[in-house]
């Protein structure tokens, strides 16, 4: 289906907002003029943006994927993904699925509403389970991780349609544990940053995805790191910093 090296891409957005809008940092802000030239940029080069449960279902079937297949996430559930994202990805017609902190949905002004939440559904966005406080999981008693992963299932199933069966890691952080309490939740699979493990999607409960922030507004910088070999790259250059770290250490200690 893809090579060990090649894996769809399944982009990580956070904040699309301007400058002069809340003090996101870069990392994890987008402007909305950037996000806009991405997405014409995947409409122009034909790539299959598909909703990211049906993607995770193609693969753990062993499906045979769409061509140029590529999956949009968002994490949080800020205001912004309503006001910036979401008119340009109604205009392309692209679907995208919004990992929520449930007890900020309604309440914190920066982020959406669920009424905004369900006017978002029905045109192709999916929301998903980011727990209801956005704690470490991996840093906290599993009781208290269990509580917070089904407080926000809940809500969601309360609130909405047809939430994601994918759940995302708050800071990427979990644990063979936390892994083992996601399933025993109910969730087919769960989103993860890092890209450590021998294959981007060797585990299901810890999909790699990549991180797209205002770093990515060069359309050569884009296109490579949507090409699907971005993750692999990433890991090689692990793998080098950790060898030469050790060669370091060696040579450090055979000096007299």
């Amino acid at each position: 289906m893809f090579s060990r090296a090649y894996h769809p891409p399944i982009l990580m957005y956070h904040s699309v907002a301007f400058l002069f809008e809340a003090p996101f940092p870069n990392a994890v802000r987008i402007r909305p003029s950037i996000f806009a030239k991405q997405m014409e940029y995947l409409k122009d080069h034909r790539y299959n943006v598909v909703d990211l449960d049906l993607l995770f279902q193609w693969i753990i079937e062993g499906k045979e994927l769409p061509p140029k297949a590529i999956a949009l996430t968002f994490d949080d559930g800020y205001l912004n993904n309503y006001v910036n994202a979401y008119p340009i990805l109604k205009f392309y017609g692209f679907p995208a699925t919004v990992f929520l902190i449930t007890r900020c949905i309604g309440r914190d002004p920066q982020f959406i509403t669920w009424d905004q939440a369900r006017e978002m559904e029905k045109s192709g966005i999916r929301f998903g389970n980011h727990t209801a406080t956005h704690p470490h999981l991996d840093l906290i008693s599993l009781e208290d991780a269990r509580k917070d992963i089904i407080e926000a299932k809940e809500t969601l199933s309360k609130e909405l349609q047809a939430p994601s069966q994918v759940f995302c890691y708050p800071f990427g952080g979990y644990t063979i544990q936390i892994q083992k309490l996601v399933q025993e939740c109910g969730y087919e699979g769960a989103m993860a940053t890092s890209v450590d493990g021998a294959l981007p999607l060797a585990d299901r409960y810890a999909f790699r995805r990549l991180k797209i922030s205002d770093s990515a507004q060069n359309k050569f910088i884009f296109a490579f790191e949507i090409s699907g070999y971005y993750s692999a790259l990433q890991k090689v250059q692990k793998r080098i910093k950790i060898i030469r770290k050790k060669f370091t250490e060696t040579c450090k200690g055979d000096t007299p």
